[in-house]
């Protein structure tokens, strides 16, 4: 998944949607897209998926990846589990996919752990996040 590689972000954005989750017998890969900002006033990091639309907040760069990262885990945990597996991918508005396209030269590319949860009983752990592309807004 390189993002440079893409002429229009609505072509990232069909891609990245399609690819979000990958399922097979023995593991589920997570792919996601963040933008990452920093709010000065307030000192805090903000994180947002765009597969997901989800938002996390950190007063680290690389807590904000990780509690993102664990928010999807239980979003999807939360689907799975009442059984709205149509609501897991929810991706962001357009104008967020336009930012991350705009930004792509400073996009890089991680491989994170699996963050650990608090709560054991989940029932859902992505057995990989493939790749994270992550720009800085």
């Amino acid at each position: 998944m390189n993002c440079k590689s893409y002429d229009s972000f609505e072509s990232l954005k069909e891609d990245s949607i399609r690819n979000a989750i990958i399922e097979d017998n023995e593991q589920i890969t997570v792919n996601v897209h963040l933008i990452v900002s920093y709010n000065r006033a307030n000192k805090i990091y903000t994180a947002h998926a765009l597969e997901f639309d989800i938002v996390g907040e950190s007063k680290t760069k690389k807590g904000v990846v990780k509690d993102t990262l664990e928010l999807i885990i239980n979003h999807i945990s939360f689907c799975k589990v009442y059984n709205n597996k149509d609501k897991i991918i929810s991706p962001a508005p357009d104008e967020y996919w336009r930012e991350f396209f705009e930004k792509t030269e400073e996009e890089y590319i991680i491989k994170p752990k699996i963050p650990k949860l608090t709560n054991s009983q989940m029932p859902f752990r992505p057995s990989q996040f493939n790749n994270v592309c992550v720009v800085s807004g």
